[in-house]
């Protein structure tokens, strides 16, 4: 089996491969304006005050490959820390979620967080331990630029 696309953590190295590449990988692009009275002007104009960035939404499906389905578990607790903050041993907040690599085979790398993760299981179970076999994610996410505001290229998608 081929990785068609992985998510990899850019904080612990951890890398969750998935096993078939989504149907669509929908991006939203958009701006923020504000409006601006002009003195003596019939209507207000439109000022750009920023980029919103990218943002979307990733549909997986993981199937068991082992026996007993323990990878499915482990994906599933996975997947449910990627929108979660870190905290230090006095129970801070030391760090928000994770920023990850979202690697969409060869054609598209971006840098997100996970802003919401989606879980269902099923639709088959094993009969005798009622673990699922299969496991259905669904993914937000929001780009995030490595230095914290989004550059010419980010928000030109490089053109």
């Amino acid at each position: 089996m081929a990785t068609t696309g992985y998510l990899r953590d850019l904080i612990d190295g951890t890398r969750l491969d998935w096993q078939f590449n989504p149907e669509d990988l929908p991006v939203t692009v958009g701006a923020n304006w504000s409006e601006k009275q002009v003195r003596g002007g019939s209507f207000p104009r439109q000022h750009y005050t920023g980029g919103k960035g990218r943002e979307g939404k990733i549909d997986l499906v993981f199937i068991r490959q082992e026996l007993d389905a323990a990878d499915i578990e482990r994906i599933r607790r996975q997947l449910e820390a990627l929108p979660l903050p870190d905290y230090d041993g006095s129970g801070r907040l030391r760090q928000g979620p994770h920023p990850v690599l979202l690697v969409f085979g060869g054609h598209r790398t971006l840098r997100v967080i996970i802003t919401s993760v989606e879980l269902k299981s099923g639709p088959w179970f094993d009969p005798d331990t009622t673990t699922p076999g299969e496991l259905r994610a669904t993914l937000e996410w929001k780009n995030v630029p490595v230095n914290g505001d989004l550059s010419r290229d980010d928000v030109l998608a490089g053109r």
